[in-house]
């Protein structure tokens, strides 16, 4: 196998939209970001020329949003409840469903790279719930069982929701773990210790961050490999996305604030720096396009994966009114 991972191209729509608040919005709405007081604010623009727009207040307390590229729907994480709750947003008017399945608690949300299916891991009850259809009638396709497997330290769901990749951690070791829709699970590779896992859009391949080991691997056909490390500015590695096309891929290192872009066959950029706290990566409706910080008042940042030269990009905060 070669240790270049080559990423699949595949040709993904991309959808856009625009979501008018109380008054009429005339900008794009690239996605909406949570505040710490509980409310959404639209980020309005393009990459480059964006700014957040005013609170959009739901009626209850959000404390975390997960939201897709095509932002049709959000899954919060509200006061008062043990599940994230399904919001929509349709012409500035905002309603939430309960999508609950027990009384379990859920610790962990992932969404698939297109979004159109989410993964919701809970501890107490050692299994991974699976929807999709989450823009307009929620359908749970499957309850992946992964107590038995040990430790989650991260995990993904495929564009089909037919498939989770899981990695569990003894407290010296880690191992990744493929589980499909009525299989047995299926032991891939052993890994040190996987931070962040993502499949690649409409695929079973699949990226794979390594916050010990400082290593960033690729999945695909069976077959684990390393695709960037320490050499090419891998630093505790925290968060990976892939592009639109398949054909790049983008991880957070936290051990030096910065995103490292690796691009078609594997070529790995010099790694973006940045003077600020990187979060994470949370999609917008431009293709490879991320937030990667939070909002607390001032400007957010924007991580441009689409320009020649990989940026990072100031996000003002318009009136908050």
């Amino acid at each position: 196998m070669k240790t270049i991972f080559r990423l699949s191209i595949i040709v993904c729509l991309a959808f856009t939209g625009a979501i008018s608040n109380a008054q009429q919005v005339t900008s794009p709405v690239m996605t909406y970001v949570p505040d710490p007081s509980g409310v959404l604010h639209p980020l309005l623009g393009i990459a480059g020329a964006a700014s957040l727009g005013g609170a959009l207040n739901a009626g209850f307390g959000i404390r975390q949003a997960f939201i897709p590229p095509a932002h049709d729907y959000l899954l919060a994480t509200v006061d008062g409840s043990s599940w994230p709750a399904l919001i929509q947003i349709r012409d500035g008017n905002v309603t939430a469903q309960s999508i609950q399945q027990d009384g379990s608690t859920i610790d962990r949300v992932e969404l698939s790279p297109a979004g159109s299916a989410a993964g919701l891991f809970s501890g107490s009850a050692g299994r991974i719930y699976v929807f999709r259809n989450l823009a307009a009638a929620p359908v749970l396709v499957g309850e992946f069982e992964v107590g038995q497997l040990g430790t989650v330290s991260a995990f993904a769901v495929s564009d089909s929701g037919n498939s989770v990749l899981v990695g569990v951690f003894d407290g010296n070791a880690g191992t990744l773990v493929l589980k499909n829709l009525g299989e047995q699970p299926h032991v891939v590779a052993s890994v040190r210790h996987a931070s962040a896992i993502q499949f690649l859009r409409q695929s079973d391949a699949a990226v794979i961050a390594d916050d010990l080991d400082n290593k960033v691997y690729g999945f695909i056909d069976g077959q684990v490999f390393v695709i960037a490390g320490e050499k090419d500015g891998i630093a505790t590695p925290v968060a990976v996305a892939v592009g639109g096309d398949n054909a790049k891929a983008f991880v957070i290192n936290s051990g030096s604030q910065s995103v490292t872009k690796i691009g078609p066959y594997g070529v790995v950029a010099q790694p973006v720096h940045c003077d600020c706290t990187l979060t994470g990566f949370y999609a917008t409706s431009t293709d490879s396009v991320f937030r990667v910080t939070d909002f607390s008042g001032g400007p957010v940042v924007l991580f441009d994966g689409n320009s020649p030269v990989p940026r990072m990009l100031l996000v003002p905060a318009g009136p908050q009114n």
